[in-house]
């Protein structure tokens, strides 16, 4: 039997180092198979810390065009494509203001490397949103948000980038591998959570599926809290980042724990009888005159945290956005970010 077995290895390596040959061919030659309009480089890599398996990297260029203030823009993309593919495709929403090309793995909070995507046979997308975020770079903190002047840029980071991208990248896929794509899927968080709901509502037949994580909905309201929330913060200490100290949200997630935590039949750190908790919690009764007694606010950091829960309203009540509910989370760094404290 061992003769067999070592021919059979042998020609195990040999179909293996042939496909790879045959692909790396194949991203090499992808040039050749696109439109006109769509500028693009390939790389095949056979070695990745990330990536467990070898891929070809595409990266690209499309729309390109000079802005009304005189900036040049365009569409850029990266594009995975990996030797396992299962039939399936990922386009990857980023976060934030975009402006970068971020790696296109299709990661999303909670998953390890092995589950990415991109480790699961999916090739995927990921791009800029049609703009360069480091166009202005003596702008300070509004750097990134300067390319809204643009009308284009600012419908293209809207939603517009999806419906110019997804058949450049699609046609890419189907080139490379020669088969048609057989499910498609939409991921994103944040900003990205929220052009994957415009997507669902904008491009219905795009994606057979979409994964959104904490999606930034309806941000001009939510610059609202922001505001409510600073005028909350400075009225406790003029210096925003001090208003609430690390230690304060502490011992405020505990308070909702120890209220909260087993409403649900399980002690575990965790709050799923939420309405209930909403019912039972109190804050004020975590109030106090100094923070001399452990687990006590002073009355002020109280009525700053209810106002804040509470969301923004006008003079006569009416609810300028929304509420939120008193979770243990709120000790967590992605709070006091967001909230209290950032660079």
């Amino acid at each position: 039997m061992k003769p067999i077995l070592l021919l059979n290895t042998s020609f195990a390596l040999f179909l293996t180092a042939s496909l790879g040959q045959a692909a790396e061919m194949d991203c090499q030659s992808l040039p050749n198979s696109i439109s006109n309009n769509v500028d693009i480089t390939t790389k095949y890599i056979s070695n990745d810390d990330v990536v467990n398996v070898p891929y070809c990297l595409v990266l690209g260029e499309l729309d390109k065009r000079t802005g009304v203030d005189g900036k040049y823009y365009s569409l850029k993309f990266e594009l995975r494509l990996p030797e396992n593919w299962k039939k399936r495709f990922a386009f990857q929403f980023n976060g934030g203001n975009d402006g970068a090309v971020k790696p296109a793995l299709g990661v999303v909070a909670g998953l390890t490397p092995d589950q990415y995507p991109i480790n699961q046979g999916f090739a995927v997308v990921s791009s800029d949103a049609g703009h360069n975020g480091k166009l202005n770079p003596n702008a300070g903190l509004v750097g990134g948000a300067i390319f809204g002047h643009d009308p284009q840029a600012r419908q293209d980071y809207g939603y517009s980038f999806i419906e110019k991208l997804n058949p450049a990248a699609r046609q890419l896929v189907e080139s490379y591998y020669k088969q048609p794509i057989q499910y498609a899927y939409g991921i994103g968080k944040s900003n990205g959570g929220r052009q994957a709901m415009v997507s669902a509502v904008r491009y219905p037949n795009m994606f057979d599926g979409l994964l959104i994580g904490y999606p930034g909905f309806n941000l001009p309201k939510a610059a609202v809290q922001h505001a409510w929330d600073i005028q909350a913060l400075h009225a406790v200490n003029s210096d925003i980042s001090q208003a609430l100290t690390r230690q304060d949200l502490n011992s405020f997630s505990d308070a909702i724990l120890e209220r909260c935590d087993t409403l649900d039949g399980a002690q575990d750190g965790l709050i799923f009888a939420s309405d209930e908790c909403q019912k039972l919690f109190n804050p004020q009764a975590l109030s106090c005159a100094t923070d001399s007694r452990q687990g006590c606010l002073p009355e002020e950091k109280i009525n700053a945290l209810v106002l804040m829960h509470q969301g923004p309203s006008n003079s006569k009540h009416e609810a300028l956005y929304s509420d939120w509910v008193y979770d243990s989370g709120i000790r967590s760094g992605g709070w006091r970010f967001w909230k209290v404290e950032s660079p």
